[in-house]
């Protein structure tokens, strides 16, 4: 199956299969190219800041709902894998039916190079807006 653009409404399955695909290439290695270092730190920025609008608002929505259910590693994985602009352009439902699927399999995220990667970026590790910490950090970086 040919890769959509970003600019194509994704299937829920087809979200899940990027994802997948994310995760299984950031357990081969941390190293993020500037795209993706972008949207994580745009991921941070709509954590951070207040109440969004129009297209925002969904990916904000989808930001808050992935911490919420898969922590701060599957926030970074899934804003990795899809960006921004194909979380917006998904539909309500589709976006919804992806959700259901991360909180079912929120466990997947997990790994020592997503954590590496969530405390080089610190980014949030659940709702309640505890950030990753130096001892982990400098744990992980020792093996």
């Amino acid at each position: 199956m040919p890769e959509k653009s970003v600019h194509e409404s994704l299937l829920p399955e087809e979200a899940w299969q990027l994802i997948l695909q994310t995760q299984q290439s950031l357990n081969e290695s941390p190293f993020l190219n500037k795209q993706k270092e972008t949207a994580i730190a745009e991921a941070i920025e709509v954590l951070k800041s207040g109440p969004k609008t129009g297209r925002k608002l969904h990916y904000a929505e989808f930001v808050h709902c992935v911490l919420r259910d898969a922590g701060g590693e599957g926030v970074l994985v899934c804003v990795v894998a899809l960006g921004q602009t194909r979380v917006v352009r998904m539909k309500n439902k589709d976006r919804t039916a992806l959700l259901d699927k991360i909180k079912e399999n929120s466990g997947i995220f997990v790994g020592s190079n997503t954590t590496l990667l969530l405390v080089r970026h610190s980014v949030p590790r659940s709702m309640n807006g505890t950030k990753t910490d130096l001892q982990l950090l400098q744990q992980l970086t020792i093996r």
